[in-house]
């Protein structure tokens, strides 16, 4: 059988994302036919080689693909253990659940849609810088935002030599102290949409994120999971399948790009 990285392997068996098999080769966690392993990029044959995840023995299976969606709380960590004893996301997983990861993650004081699976491949290609998959989140900011600061939040940031820049940036709504804005990324950085908005000097009081690729959050409730159908996850592989490299333009605000001004 043709040999595969070490990362796929494990991700295709549940065990873990590409992106956590990395951290555990390096962390020593990782054996193969009794030898700890710390190459990132080291090939395997799944039917001759043993590998080893914390002394236990992976075999790769053929399984079905589960896909859970959670309306996140804020105030929950996206770990499966703290340290610090805080609550986690997996605290709020139905307990009959094998095990699985999530694809992507908010921040502690974020809510909305995470998106949970058993597929390491899935998550990895949900996830992944090159397949351009979009992620829309609904951004209450503090006061009410000059047209300059918006079209700043517009032109994004640079952050390690890559500029940061959200594919849309849309005006929803405004209350008596507060405004709302709709934002759509293709990928997903450390903090990103806080970020853009404090290069706009603009405080973020809430931050929700309403959709990811194909699914959307819709009517489910703080806390609330619901299973994917199996339609719902074919459209998931398709979407990650398509990889469109898409433009990385600046959101082009239109008139007026934040509400009227008071007089």
């Amino acid at each position: 059988m043709e040999k595969i990285r070490i990362q796929k392997f494990l991700s295709e068996a549940g065990v873990c994302s590409r992106r956590s098999a990395e951290k555990w080769l390096l962390e020593g966690r990782i054996a193969v036919n009794g030898q700890i392993l710390s190459q990132v990029g080291t090939r395997i044959d799944p039917e001759t080689d043993t590998v080893e995840v914390d002394g236990k023995v992976i075999k790769k299976t053929e399984r079905e693909t589960i896909v859970i969606a959670l309306h996140k709380p804020p105030g929950y960590l996206c770990s499966e253990r703290d340290p610090q004893q805080r609550r986690t996301v997996y605290e709020l997983l139905p307990e009959d659940l094998p095990r699985v990861f999530s694809i992507g993650r908010l921040d502690w004081h974020s809510e909305g849609l995470l998106l949970f699976t058993n597929d390491g491949e899935l998550a990895n290609a949900m996830m992944h810088p090159s397949t351009q998959v979009l992620r829309e989140y609904e951004v209450k900011v503090k006061g009410h935002p000059t047209k300059r600061a918006v079209a700043t939040v517009a032109k994004g940031f640079m952050d390690d030599g890559y500029r940061v820049v959200p594919m849309e940036l849309t005006y929803l709504r405004r209350t008596q102290k507060n405004c709302w804005y709709r934002v759509v990324l293709s990928e997903g950085r450390y903090h990103e949409v806080r970020r853009l908005f404090e290069h706009g000097d603009l405080q973020v009081l809430r931050l929700k994120r309403i959709s990811y690729g194909p699914v959307e959050l819709r009517r489910l409730e703080l806390t609330e999971t619901r299973q994917l159908s199996t339609a719902e996850v074919q459209l998931m592989k398709d979407t990650c399948k398509l990889g469109q490299k898409r433009r990385r333009l600046g959101a082009q605000p239109e008139e007026p790009v934040g509400p009227p001004r008071a007089k």
